[in-house]
């Protein structure tokens, strides 16, 4: 047997004790699992740590996009503890729809290439139907914003 073999052999692990995992435990542990995996968190959580290492690394290149990041996911967390799963499934659906869309039509060329906007160029804009639509959908989301932080100073 070459050296170059047995080294990408592996190695035995040998486990002194093993931890003590009642039941209870393991329902609960596959309780969760399934949960995760109808509301579609799994799918992502698995693809997140498949891409982690390129991730990290995207991330550490641009320090802004990390301190986004880290304020977006803290605030989200907050914002996932009040949904439910449904809630969960469905806004994962539509962000992957609507996310996976804007992905595929706006790189980083056309946003860099982007021209400044004065009136008269808003309101030839205005007569493209998709601009129409985003800034109805802008404007929904701009209500829902509102309805929301109404709801929370009362």
């Amino acid at each position: 047997m070459s050296k170059e073999k047995s080294e990408k052999e592996p190695q035995e692990v040998r486990i002194t004790e093993a931890p003590e995992i009642s039941d209870e435990d393991l329902r609960a542990l596959f309780a969760d699992l399934i949960e995760l995996e109808k509301s579609g968190t799994l799918d992502v959580a698995v693809t997140a740590i498949k891409k982690m290492d390129e991730l990290l690394q995207y991330l550490f290149q641009e320090p802004a996009l990390y301190r986004l990041l880290a304020v977006l996911l803290d605030g989200s967390l907050g914002a996932a503890r009040q949904l439910s799963a449904e809630d969960v499934i469905n806004l994962k659906a539509t962000i992957s729809e609507v996310g996976g869309c804007v992905a595929k039509n706006v790189g980083v060329d056309k946003l860099k290439s982007a021209k400044p906007l004065g009136l008269g160029g808003l309101m030839k804009a205005m007569g493209d139907p998709d601009v129409q639509k985003g800034i109805g959908i802008t404007i929904e989301l701009l209500r829902a914003i509102g309805k929301c932080t109404s709801a929370q100073s009362k």
